[in-house]
């Protein structure tokens, strides 16, 4: 795939990429190539004020759909389960230290 070319605008994913990406990010094919829905989300919405490197971010476009927002749903859950074990093993750590 030639995703710098897609981003430059140079040229467009191929079907067959365009279906990869949609398994591989489990959402329908549509989805990539619908742009109806769209969320802008501005520097000043994700941004505080001494932040520099938020300071540096460009106003973002992002086409959710229901079966992104669980994905990205589930995924948070994993991380919270993680940072959970993570923690209490560093628990256990330091009680087995002390």
């Amino acid at each position: 795939m030639h995703i710098t070319k897609w981003e430059a605008d140079k040229c467009k994913p191929s079907a067959d990429n365009l279906l990869k990406i949609s398994q591989y990010y489990k959402i329908d094919i549509v989805e990539l190539i619908d742009d109806k829905e769209k969320i802008t989300l501005s520097n000043n919405e994700i941004k505080g004020e001494n932040n520099i490197i938020a300071n540096t971010i460009p106003t973002i476009n992002i086409q959710p759909s229901a079966a992104l927002m669980e994905r990205v749903f589930q995924i948070q859950e994993q991380i919270a389960n993680l940072l959970g074990a993570q923690f209490r093993l560093i628990e256990e750590l330091l009680k087995k230290n002390s």
